[in-house]
């Protein structure tokens, strides 16, 4: 292994180890992680790893089944909590790092350091960050997506035998059909046309028999169950979740998802997105340099930029996250065009800037933390120093790099585990708890999860459904909640708080206050657990 290579594979480690330390904080919560874990505590106690059911029991057919597998095998062997449900994803995310510089290297063979500044790239890509610490399935997808890419262009651009392309193409289309489904035909039907247009001549080994039969295994032991499930949504739910339901209903409605997702692409790839934008104007021949020599994969990475685009702009909604997909070309793209020349002085001042500027946060956040949280504090401290030491040694890109990545794993996931209140893990803690009243429908899963699958709450939509509870049921309750069932014979106690979202304010007042923590626990939002008649066993949550 070359030096540039443990130096991508060290970046990968670091990446995936600075993510683990907040990766069971609650606080990067998403609601859609609950459709899994809630599917596998179920698969868990019936031991039917083949059919996914929502909380409520009812089947659910509509994703594929790999991502399920990959959270109940992390649970047999870690145990169920958050940090196990979201472990695999972390994994596929360095792996991402990974194959970001592989793709780098396959685009830009002539540029030695384009690997390690493209997998840098992503690192700090807030985006892929956030998809790596969900137990969702989008990163797995951007991994297999990644994987396709790079072996189409080993194909088209290094212009290898087919032979040596073929694991690459078929094993990431597979590992995307695997991992959530119907954008692994679009990756598809995008490889067919590239290799028929530019290299027909190696169709014949591009078709290699062993790599075909192995991925269609795989993707076939994903897939198929939903579609020979005994169930009446078998099969149709799939394609109406995937395709039939996410159409859009006008021409302007398509124009107007363009403008989304070209916007939180550029968001989500600043401040080389800036940059560049800038460089477009102020250095055009100097892009028109890069783009003579490199015009093939910059062309690809275009061009499968658009099918993609093409595709999500025809649905009826926006998620950014649907383009993330991308990200990895796009990293390996900038990387090869900053190698080419676009890194020109003003541009390397301004990276420098932004890179002693991310420095600085850290450093803020770590002191303003220190009277919060002592583990907090020391993450961002940490953070700040590997911040100043890539900006003393590297070159400006890679420095600014490295730092925004180290600011963006330790710096954004500890403010979040600071902010979220103690009020889900104390209800986790408590000896029963049957329903949760005026929160959002995701907060029965956070607890189950919380609880290691102890406790198994449902909620409740309005205080009148509380009355069909049996005696002696409790209820975690918002304060507005919580004081309608009183007002109606039932006891309360408290149960911690809920952050609320942070405002100039707020930053303010903690750092002024005499006690930090009593101060953020009274700006918090007072949670309750509520018990019409008290049994004999104490509902009181732990801690």
């Amino acid at each position: 292994m070359n030096p540039a290579s443990r130096s991508v594979l060290a970046l990968a480690v670091v990446w995936f180890a600075l993510g683990a330390l907040w990766l069971g904080s609650e606080g990067a919560y998403h609601g859609d992680e609950r459709f899994y874990t809630d599917a596998v505590l179920r698969m868990r106690a019936s031991s039917d790893w083949f059919t996914p059911q929502y909380a409520d029991g009812t089947v659910r057919l509509n994703k594929p089944l790999l991502v399920y597998w990959m959270i109940g095998a992390s649970f047999e062997g870690l145990g169920v909590s958050l940090f196990a449900a979201r472990l695999p994803f972390l994994a596929a995310g360095a792996l991402v790092l990974l194959a970001t510089a592989r793709l780098a290297h396959a685009l830009f063979p002539q540029r030695a350091g384009a690997p390690l500044l493209a997998a840098a790239i992503a690192a700090c890509n807030g985006s892929l960050f956030t998809l790596a610490s969900r137990s969702t399935p989008d990163i797995v997808l951007v991994l297999g997506v990644a994987c396709a890419l790079v072996g189409l262009a080993d194909l088209l651009v290094r212009r290898l035998p087919g032979r040596d392309c073929a694991p690459w193409m078929w094993g990431g289309i597979a590992l995307a059909a695997a991992a959530k489904g119907s954008l692994a035909l679009v990756v598809l039907g995008f490889v067919v046309v590239a290799v028929a247009r530019s290299r027909r001549d190696a169709w014949r080994d591009v078709l290699h028999v062993p790599s075909l039969l192995a991925s269609l295994l795989f993707a076939a032991v994903s897939l198929a169950p939903l579609w020979l499930a005994d169930a009446p949504a078998a099969g149709s739910s799939f394609v109406a979740d995937q395709v039939a339901t996410r159409l859009a209903d006008s021409p302007a409605e398509v124009v107007q998802r363009v403008g989304e997702y070209l916007a939180s692409t550029a968001r989500h790839l600043l401040p080389w997105s800036l940059g560049l934008a800038v460089a477009a104007l102020v250095s055009r021949k100097v892009l028109a340099a890069a783009w003579r020599e490199h015009g093939l994969a910059l062309k690809l990475v275009l061009a499968f930029s658009a099918v993609v685009l093409a595709v999500f702009a025809a649905a009826n909604l926006h998620r950014g996250r649907y383009l993330a997909p991308l990200y990895p070309a796009h990293s390996a793209a900038i990387a090869g065009l900053l190698l080419a020349g676009v890194s020109a002085p003003w541009f390397q001042r301004l990276l420098r800037v932004c890179g002693w500027a991310a420095c600085a946060l850290a450093s803020l956040a770590a002191l303003a933390l220190v009277r919060v949280d002592a583990w907090a504090a020391a993450s961002c401290a940490v953070a700040s120093a590997a911040a100043f030491a890539a900006l003393r040694r590297a070159a400006p890109e890679t420095g600014f790099a490295f730092a925004g990545a180290a600011v963006l794993l330790a710096v954004v996931p500890a403010l979040r585990a600071t902010a979220v209140g103690d009020a889900w893990r104390l209800a986790a803690r408590a000896e029963r708890l049957d329903a949760t009243l005026g929160f959002d429908p995701s907060t029965p899963n956070l607890v189950r999860v919380l609880s290691a699958g102890r406790l198994d709450p449902r909620p409740l939509d309005d205080p009148g459904e509380a009355a069909a509870l049996e005696p002696g049921a409790v209820v975690l309750a918002t304060k507005q909640a919580a004081e309608r069932l009183s007002s109606q014979g039932w006891s309360a106690e408290p149960c911690g708080v809920l952050a609320r979202r942070w405002r100039g304010a707020d930053v303010q007042a903690v750092l002024a206050a005499d006690d930090a923590n009593a101060k953020l626990s009274e700006l918090g939002e007072p949670v309750f657990l509520l018990q019409r008649e008290r049994p004999d066993a104490n509902p009181r949550a732990g801690g």
